[in-house]
């Protein structure tokens, strides 16, 4: 059983804070419309909830890195910022 790794950006004035973990709660009931639920998809619908993270990146980059190194396989999609953007990523099954 292995892991991909899968990240994605934001824009803060499309998704503002508020309402970024239930956006993303959104892509996980999607990517399960389309990718089945039985699993190992190594896509966002193996991710088990959201979790938002108080951490500022400079870069797109740094925060990626970051959510690479943090996010533990199986488990939540992690949500970050840099000034303009929401950064989230999540290990999925495969």
């Amino acid at each position: 059983m292995g892991a991909a790794f899968q990240a994605g950006t934001l824009p803060k004035e499309q998704v503002p804070g508020t309402n970024v973990v239930g956006y993303l709660k959104g892509i996980i009931e999607r990517a399960k419309y389309d990718h089945g639920h039985s699993g190992y998809s190594g896509t966002l619908a193996e991710a088990n909830g959201v979790r938002q993270v108080c951490n500022l990146f400079d870069t797109t980059e740094e925060a990626c890195e970051w959510l690479e190194e943090h996010c533990e396989k199986w488990g939540p999609i992690v949500v970050v910022s840099t000034k303009t953007n929401w950064i989230f990523g999540a290990w999925c099954s495969s």
